[in-house]
């Protein structure tokens, strides 16, 4: 039995697996802790189970099985993991890495297709807008895979709108570095939603980005729905300015919870528009597939694909 876990901002996940079935899991919220040992010696706790191996995605950069996070205060070590789990062999790489295995062998109803385009030989992208903004590149996506793990989220944001120059301008003076992920995140959709509130001198009322998606869904607050909208523009944006940096032509991959919940509001449309217009590279751009994916186990299935990518590793 292995233990796996998607490490992230917001939640952490941790699945017992079997072979290729869940047989317990717990999420937590990462906040209510101080450090993530804790979570791991719960885990234990309540499930009552022994491990022989471990794989761990987390949010971050991971150097030699060490990861400082971003967007919390932890240290996480995968030497202490296993001292605390009594394993020999345990795994701690980027989240987005461990999503990009998942990927592999999805079933086509697993997947919405923005743009069909011509899938050649070539990278695939994978994003991934939640706590942050996750962004990885699979080189080589035949078994053995190769997995470029990035930290694209924290580019400098580029506004491309007189009014995305202004969500610049608000923010320049709050914060030392204004990435990406300051706005085109789960994190990001309430730094736009606080935006828009104050250009139309209004009391922000919602305080989660899930309280925001809500009420854009249910067209029950317009400011709410200005962000999602300008979200979803300034994230097809971003992803055209990713494909020129890796031209993925076997397609971008968005993925995670938020953008499950935000695709009834896509005007595919002005997305794709925002993604293709790149001057002289319009063209290129709508040759390259782009897709939403539908799967909400993807850390699952990461998991199993990261065992068996291992076991064919030379």
């Amino acid at each position: 039995m292995f233990l796996a876990g998607d490490i992230g901002g917001t939640r952490s996940r941790f699945y017992a697996m079997e072979q290729d079935r869940v047989v317990f899991e717990h999420i937590y919220s990462s906040k209510d802790y101080s450090n993530f040992i804790d979570i791991v010696e719960n885990f234990l706790k309540i499930s009552g189970l022994t491990f022989s191996s471990c794989v761990f995605g987390i949010a971050g950069v991971v150097t030699n099985g060490h990861c400082k996070t971003t967007n919390l205060p932890w240290e996480v070590s995968i030497h202490d993991i296993n001292k605390v789990l009594r394993i020999d062999h345990g795994f701690l790489i980027n989240d987005l890495a461990l999503l990009s295995y998942g990927l592999v062998d999805l079933e086509p109803q697993m997947l919405e297709i923005f743009q069909t385009g011509h899938k050649n030989e070539g990278p695939m992208l994978v994003v991934c807008p939640g706590t942050g903004l996750g962004v990885a590149c699979v080189l080589h996506t035949q078994i053995p895979l190769e997995i470029l793990a990035t930290e694209a989220g924290h580019a400098d944001f580029p506004p491309t709108t007189e009014l995305e120059l202004e969500l610049l301008n608000y923010f320049i003076n709050r914060f030392k570095h204004v990435s990406i992920e300051r706005f085109v995140s789960g994190s990001g959709l309430c730094n736009v939603y606080q935006f828009l509130c104050h250009k139309h001198n209004k009391q922000p009322s919602l305080m989660t980005s899930e309280a925001i998606t809500e009420a854009a869904l249910q067209h029950s607050d317009p400011l709410a729905l200005k962000t999602c909208e300008l979200f979803l523009n300034m994230l097809g944006s971003t992803l055209g300015n990713l494909a020129l940096n890796y031209i993925p032509y076997k397609g971008i991959y968005m993925c995670g919870a938020l953008m499950r919940h935000l695709y009834p509001l896509i005007n595919k449309q002005e997305f794709l528009s925002r993604f293709s217009s790149k001057g002289r590279f319009e063209n290129l751009l709508k040759k390259m597939p782009v897709l939403v994916v539908k799967e909400q186990q993807l850390a699952v299935r990461g998991a199993r694909m990261f065992y068996k990518n291992l076991n064919k590793r030379p």
